[in-house]
């Protein structure tokens, strides 16, 4: 592959890594976006977005992993507006970049945790975005998963620590609900960010609004996030209908966290990811 650096941004203030096919064969798939995890650099956790945009590279596609401002190398924005907003300013600098440099107007966006809720919103909002992997994305408790989370919670003795130390902070108050917490990752001793979900009537209809525009939408779910989603068919009972698209792929990877620490998970996840992309997105489409 060949990789490069490039500077972007209205103040070419932000950093990221172009990275395509070395040959000479011009890819004409679409371009493939990485981004932070949380606080963790581009490189993303065990540098699993360097892997991946390699693995994609000798899979024929393009590919750009890059820091939102005011993470890894990208310093902050001078006009400084809320995370969420400048998150997303983010992400269009770099398409608006890629879709110069390159000549396209095709975009798959891949995130992780806080990643995979900037890609949901990306994906809603505009149409450049055809695809989307989230990574632990949204997920919402269901009579299925209350009942399966007793077996679960037995079966590991550190989960039943973490899960009692939640209720207690829940009933004493000691960390507030309406604002963006530093939590523990359960199998990690790196903390990832958390924060209050979109209602699921919300996001039910953005998905539906989104496959209805022709996306594909990945969804992998790791065993790292079971006060949330505890089982592969916990998708359908959030969304119903919606697991049943043609456009809609899903994984569950029980045995591995949330940060994808051991090398098996991650060789198993960028497998899949790789799978789907040459699958949906054939070069030459």
């Amino acid at each position: 592959m060949i990789e490069r650096v490039a500077r972007f941004g209205t103040a070419r203030k932000l950093v990221g890594i172009t990275c395509e096919p070395r040959n000479d064969a011009v890819a004409s798939g679409p371009v493939f976006l990485l981004m932070n995890a949380g606080i963790l650099h581009r490189v993303g956790p065990h540098r699993i977005n360097v892997d991946l945009s390699r693995r994609l590279a000798a899979a024929g596609f393009r590919s750009f992993r890059f820091d939102l401002s005011g993470q890894g190398d990208s310093a902050v924005r001078d006009e400084n507006p809320a995370q969420e907003s400048s998150d997303m300013a983010d992400l269009l600098d770099a398409m608006d970049l890629l879709g110069t440099k390159w000549n396209t107007n095709q975009f798959v966006i891949i995130g992780l945790c806080s990643g995979a809720f900037l890609a949901h919103r990306a994906g809603v909002l505009d149409d450049r975005i055809i695809g989307a992997v989230f990574l632990d994305g949204y997920g919402y408790v269901t009579s299925g998963h209350r009942l399966r989370a007793p077996l679960k919670l037995a079966a590991n003795p550190r989960r039943i620590s973490n899960f009692a130390r939640r209720i207690v902070r829940e009933i004493t108050g000691a960390e507030g609900n309406d604002e963006r917490t530093t939590v523990i990752e359960e199998d990690s001793d790196l903390p990832v960010f958390d924060e209050p979900f979109p209602p699921q009537e919300q996001t039910t209809h953005e998905l539906q609004h989104m496959l209805d525009q022709g996306k594909h939408l990945l969804f992998i779910y790791s065993g790292g996030v079971p006060e949330y989603f505890n089982h592969r068919d916990q998708f359908r009972e959030m969304y119903g209908d919606l697991a049943s698209r043609g456009d809609v792929d899903l994984e569950f990877y029980e045995e591995a966290d949330h940060l994808y620490s051991w090398s098996r998970d991650r060789d198993e996840l960028i497998g899949r990811v790789i799978g789907w992309a040459t699958s949906r997105f054939a070069i030459g489409d």
